[in-house]
């Protein structure tokens, strides 16, 4: 038996999308064009970005990943879970302070994870 989403036939609409969709990203796969298309409920639009993130290997936008990932420490079984985001410098005077405070910031990391 198949799946009942093959099972459906497609209206001009979405015969339209799937051809438009296949010709925009190069996959030669119908049924991987009419599943992505599916999945973002034929809007072709949010389906070509997210096919072009992935190429990219970005993360998709329209469906996100639920949580971070955890780091477990099994020592203490403490569970981490932190993002790192520091601001680009701009200007002259931004990278001049990167590169002055790049060695202490270097020995601050490196002695906090010995120490860990």
């Amino acid at each position: 038996m198949a799946a009942p989403g093959n099972e459906e036939e497609l209206t001009q609409d979405q015969t339209e999308k799937l051809l438009q969709f296949q010709d925009l990203t190069g996959i030669d796969s119908m049924d991987q064009c009419r599943r992505t298309l599916e999945q973002h409920h034929w809007n072709i639009e949010a389906a070509v970005q997210d096919r072009l993130n992935e190429q990219e290997g970005v993360p998709s936008v329209f469906n996100p990943p639920s949580s971070r990932p955890l780091q477990v420490h099994t020592a203490d079984h403490r569970v981490y879970s932190y993002v790192v985001s520091r601001p680009q410098p701009r200007g002259l005077l931004g990278w001049s302070y990167y590169l002055i405070m790049l060695p202490f910031r270097f020995t601050y990391y490196t002695l906090l994870d010995i120490f860990r």
